[in-house]
């Protein structure tokens, strides 16, 4: 699948930073571009996470892009 992107001109995600803790999701495009969702609520959180995981599920996401952040913990 590399081949057949490295000949493209199309933007695509490189990597999706799951954060938990602040209910955000940060996308990397091959271009270098960072995009960021802040979820309002535990809802809409939920909702792009399942998503994500049916993306990957169906295979239009490869798993190696998709990382959690670590988690932020106050004492």
């Amino acid at each position: 699948m590399e081949d057949f992107l490295a000949g493209s001109d199309d933007e695509y995600l490189t990597r999706i930073v799951i954060d938990v803790s602040s209910r955000t999701f940060r996308l990397y495009s091959n271009e270098g571009d960072v995009r960021e969702i802040e979820c309002d609520g535990h809802t809409d959180f939920l909702n792009i996470l399942e998503f994500i995981r049916e993306f990957e599920e169906i295979g239009l996401l490869d798993s190696d892009i998709i990382a959690y952040s670590e988690p932020t913990v106050s004492v």
